[in-house]
């Protein structure tokens, strides 16, 4: 394609054949000014960084939401339970020392 006769054939090309799309990128690219280039990498450098750092915020907002899923079922589990002890005749106060929950957060499962 560098030898191409005019420009629309070599975007003829390009659009057929996403090789070619990919060598006239990089010729665009190696054919700038030092100067651009320079903008240029400094550009896709801050892109990349900032695709990093959302990719980052995204993972811990897994995690965090990974481990909330966690305490919720630990939780529902510790309920169900404190629900059987109570329907099996424990005193609220036995339930409640077992289970950790307090007299009050037991009084509201009744």
């Amino acid at each position: 394609f560098v030898g191409a006769k005019d420009e629309r054939t070599v975007e003829e090309l390009a659009k057929q054949e996403p090789a070619i799309r990919k060598a006239k990128t990089v010729l665009e690219f190696l054919n700038q000014s030092d100067e651009a280039r320079k903008l240029h990498e400094m550009r896709v450098k801050a892109l990349r960084d900032e695709a990093s750092m959302i990719e980052g915020a995204r993972e811990e907002g897994r995690a965090e939401g990974r481990e909330e899923g966690r305490a919720e079922g630990k939780n529902a589990g510790k309920v169900e339970v404190a629900k059987n002890m109570l329907a099996a005749g424990m005193s609220i106060d036995q339930v409640a020392k077992l289970t950790g929950f307090s007299v009050e957060e037991i009084e509201k499962l009744i």
